[in-house]
């Protein structure tokens, strides 16, 4: 699968003023609803380590690597990586798949005063439900059917410079999978694989065959 893997610095910038205020404020509210719930959360809602995925879209950021701008979360839960990466600079959206969770992030962000907009539904285009035939019932996370999300945002697939996602234990290659089918080739993938573990990898242009090479030199020779 042509996705490599990239060796990103350490940032070469301070983290923006708001973000401190973004973190703490984000734990509170999180802490918050898994009391008031008891724990019986949307299943796959599992937050990350903020402040570490903050300093790899940081990094990404001053590293250059990323084609644009344009930021997706897959299965945002309460919007806090999608509002880091607006603070960073990055035009950012997030899908989720529940409701509750979306009316969450959409407080966070009106209170905290950050651009970003959230859609309800999946981020798994209907043409791409095989990828993950056989992971949904593992895999809590990828929610399968109901609304577009993209089609809230007016958006496709393919539109996004860097995804972010939490993919659960073992089922990161399906996300790959799924990643390399609707992105553009330079489009970047981070994910959080747990503790200080934050993987980023780019699409690049599958290598061509023998019969292809051999026709590409033929072209040069004319």
């Amino acid at each position: 699968m042509p996705l490599r893997t990239l060796e990103l610095p350490a940032p070469r910038s301070r983290s923006p003023e708001r973000v401190a205020a973004l973190l703490a404020e984000s734990d509170r509210r999180i802490n918050a609803y898994f009391d008031a719930r008891h724990g019986a959360v949307p299943p796959g809602f599992v937050p990350s380590d903020f402040a570490r995925v903050e300093s790899a879209l940081r990094s990404l950021r001053d590293s250059g690597f990323a084609p644009g701008d344009a930021f997706c979360e897959w299965g945002s839960g309460f919007g806090v990586a999608t509002l880091l990466a607006s603070l960073l600079g990055f035009d950012a959206v997030g899908i989720e798949y529940h409701q509750e969770l979306v009316d969450e992030s959409e407080a966070l962000a009106e209170d905290l005063a950050i651009p970003a907009r959230f859609a309800c539904g999946t981020f798994i285009p209907d043409e791409c439900q095989a990828i993950t035939d056989g992971a949904s019932d593992e895999a809590a996370w990828l929610h399968e059917g109901g609304l577009d999300g993209y089609a809230e945002l007016d958006a496709d697939p393919g539109d996004f410079d860097v995804v972010f996602a939490y993919p659960w234990p073992g089922q990161e290659g399906t996300l790959e999978r799924l990643f390399h089918r609707v992105a553009e080739v330079g489009a970047v993938l981070v994910t959080y694989r747990g503790v200080e573990d934050v993987v980023v990898q780019q699409k690049v242009p599958k290598k061509a065959g023998a019969g292809e090479r051999d026709r590409n030199r033929e072209r040069r020779r004319r």
